[in-house]
């Protein structure tokens, strides 16, 4: 059966959501109109992150899940299940075994295809290795692989899983992963390399610049960004001012709106400039 979610934290999840909508809207079509100018997206965040770890740096691992990295299912603006790399889902009726038929077209950027194994290993390797996530070994009993359908066995009723576990976790891939034996310390392996619609360019440190360019093989609607500059860690008055001058196009912080009294119609922050 199919079950449907609503969950408590509207506001957080719809956050999410748009910002998705924004950073990876659809283009022209590939076969239609010539496309208009490719585009840089510039995007001002009070945000920290400290390294491209999407499993020790909880900042870069929202950027990840916006940019590089897919997830099972989405959710979208009504807060109803979409696919991701799962086209279609189901679950028993006692909610305790859910089962995903994953789509065969997703590559990593590395040009290999997303397996079902792709799927297993990772929740495998968070539940062994990932100190915030080691609470699936308590919920996971099992994962079945056939062909491109997963199947997980739990240890309980669990109608959440969808959001709470199909949502949350960042798939990771098997190839790269498998090498590192804690993610605290990945050495030289490619911890970047991700199946979403953009590709990790590069980390400033000292600018605390982070850049994705479009990722031209991605199975899903082409984004309408060539690429995608992050600055990081910037106060809020320099946001609203950097806004204001056109130096940055947008302002993103996870499940969070801009403050209203650094709006530039308030005037609230030219009478502090002052």
């Amino acid at each position: 059966m199919r079950i449907k979610e609503k969950p408590r934290f509207r506001k957080l999840w719809a956050g999410i959501c748009l910002c998705f909508l924004l950073l990876g809207g659809c283009g022209p079509d590939r076969e239609g109109a010539a496309p208009e100018k490719a585009l840089r997206l510039r995007i001002g965040t009070p945000m920290e992150v400290r390294q491209t770890n999407l499993l020790a740096d909880y900042g870069y691992s929202i950027f990840a899940m916006l940019t590089t990295h897919e997830t099972l299912v989405r959710f979208d603006s009504a807060m109803a299940p979409v696919p991701q790399l799962a086209r279609s889902w189901e679950s028993s009726p006692d909610a305790r075994e859910w089962k995903f038929y994953l789509r065969e077209d997703a590559l990593w950027h590395d040009g290999r295809p997303v397996t079902a194994e792709d799927i297993k290993f990772t929740f495998e390797y968070m539940a062994a290795h990932h100190s915030a996530s080691a609470w699936l070994k308590d919920l996971i009993s099992g994962i079945r692989v056939k062909g491109s359908t997963v199947t997980f066995e739990l240890t309980k009723p669990y109608s959440r899983f969808l959001i709470n576990v199909g949502f949350i976790i960042r798939i990771l891939p098997r190839h790269v992963w498998e090498q590192v034996a804690d993610p605290l310390k990945p050495g030289e392996a490619d911890i970047t390399l991700g199946c979403g619609p953009f590709v990790f360019d590069g980390f400033d440190n000292r600018e605390n610049r982070i850049k994705f360019h479009r990722n031209k093989a991605y199975y899903g609607p082409a984004p309408s960004m060539e690429g995608l500059d992050f600055f990081t860690h910037l106060s809020l008055d320099a946001l609203a001012l950097s806004l204001i001058r056109g130096d940055l196009d947008i302002y993103y912080k996870y499940a969070s709106g801009f403050p209203p009294p650094y709006l530039p119609k308030t005037g609230g922050l030219l009478q502090r400039q002052a």
